[in-house]
């Protein structure tokens, strides 16, 4: 009896939290470090479009020199699509820009990219 109620509790879990995750693109390019903060959430979006196509967005940011900052992590996700191309940046303490473009026609893209870093100061 137990493990038909874990059965029933584990497809219930399934049914809420799968859809979520498989209609989702997320990636990320560097790594999280001691003492980073999240500098700036940037959502870019394309469309609505009146007939489905692989739609593709530009996402581009270099630290702010005033600040000092350096980019630890770039974490960009977006739940258009699950299906996605991107290129992967050279030096991702200095400058993230990558396109990046739905493998599936879709209507709308929007994309969000979470920066992380450190500023180091004036």
């Amino acid at each position: 009896m137990t493990s038909k109620f874990a059965f029933l509790i584990l497809l219930a879990f399934l049914a809420v939290y799968l859809p979520q995750s498989v209609f989702s693109c997320n990636f990320g390019f560097g790594t999280r470090v001691s003492g980073d903060s999240l500098l700036y959430s940037i959502v870019v979006s394309k469309g609505p479009v009146a007939v489905p196509a692989n739609l593709e967005v530009q996402l581009d940011y270099k630290p702010n020199p005033l600040y000092n900052e350096q980019i630890s992590l770039a974490s960009i996700s977006t739940d258009s699509t699950n299906s996605c191309t991107f290129n992967v940046p050279q030096d991702v303490k200095k400058h993230v820009y990558t396109p990046v473009r739905s493998n599936t026609p879709i209507t709308e893209f929007v994309v969000k990219m979470d920066i992380y870093g450190i500023r180091y100061g004036n």
